[in-house]
Parts: C-alpha cells; sequence; structure tokens
C-alpha cells in the first residue's frame, strides 16, 4: 500500500520464505553464482512468482557467446568488443566464492518455467528478462529433476 514503511526479510535463494506465487517480480543481481545451488534458486523465484511476473538476473562471470562477440565487430563496435573478449578471456579464471555457471546451464535450468523476453549485455553484465510461464502443478518438480514423469 502507498506509504507503507516495507519490511526486509532474511533468506536464502534456494528456500525462500515467501507463500506461492506472492510476488510480481523477483531480482537477482550479482547473486546467482554465490548460491550453493542455482538451480534451486531458479525453481524458487519460480514458485514464488505469479503467472507472467517476471525473474530479472544480472549475472557476472558469465563468459559471452563467440555470436555476441561477432554481433559486436558487425555494427563496428570496437571498444566493446575489446571489453567482451577481454571478458571472455577473464571468465576463464574464477573468484573462490563464485559457481561457474554458463548460458546453456541457465537456459535448461529455466526452460520449462520461464519464458526469455530479454536478454542483453551491460558493459561486461549478462541481464536477463524472463517471464514466468502460467502455472502447471508439476512445473517446479520436473525443473528441479529433469526426469521427473518420465516413463
Amino acid at each position: 500500500m502507498p506509504g507503507d514503511a516495507g519490511c526486509f526479510v532474511r533468506g536464502i535463494g534456494e528456500c525462500l520464505p515467501f507463500a506461492d506465487v506472492s510476488f510480481d517480480a523477483v531480482l537477482a543481481f550479482w547473486s546467482l553464482n554465490h548460491a550453493a545451488s542455482p538451480p534451486a534458486v531458479i525453481a524458487e523465484a519460480a514458485r514464488v512468482l505469479r503467472p507472467g511476473g517476471l525473474l530479472l538476473l544480472v549475472l557476472e562471470d558469465m563468459p559471452p557467446r563467440w555470436r555476441d562477440l561477432g554481433a559486436n565487430l558487425l555494427r563496428s563496435r570496437p571498444l566493446r568488443q575489446a571489453r567482451l573478449v577481454g571478458h571472455k578471456l577473464r571468465a576463464t579464471l574464477l573468484q573462490p566464492d563464485h559457481v561457474r555457471l554458463s548460458e546453456d546451464q541457465l537456459l535448461a535450468w529455466t526452460s520449462r518455467l520461464f519464458q526469455i523476453t530479454q536478454r542483453h549485455w551491460a558493459n561486461t553484465y549478462l541481464m536477463l528478462a524472463l517471464r514466468r510461464e502460467p502455472y502447471r502443478p508439476n512445473n517446479v518438480a520436473a525443473r528441479m529433476n529433469p526426469s521427473f514423469g518420465e516413463r
């Protein structure tokens, strides 16, 4: 409500202390690669989001895809190109408190639960906006275990 002061709730991404389908948006800025279980964080975001809600991710230590690098060459953006090439090379090094993530892993974790609505690079950070698919009872269980429901 307007004028409410709001509150802070302490928790971890793998076990959010909120009811199912209770939020319109979930934000994860520079945090997914610090989680003990990034797929569980994605599943929890899906659980607390209303259908059509947004998951906004800003990811560090993500190596750009080669096509991202090529796209900048075609648009004649040499400075951005040099930054992304340097980032791709540095992405092979990982800070000790970070979990290595790839965009392919993210797509696998989100494909049954979300639809990507935006994807772009801001400097050396990959930014994704994902819209929550309509709720289907076994979506979250299926996401946590890809063989869920197979015969």
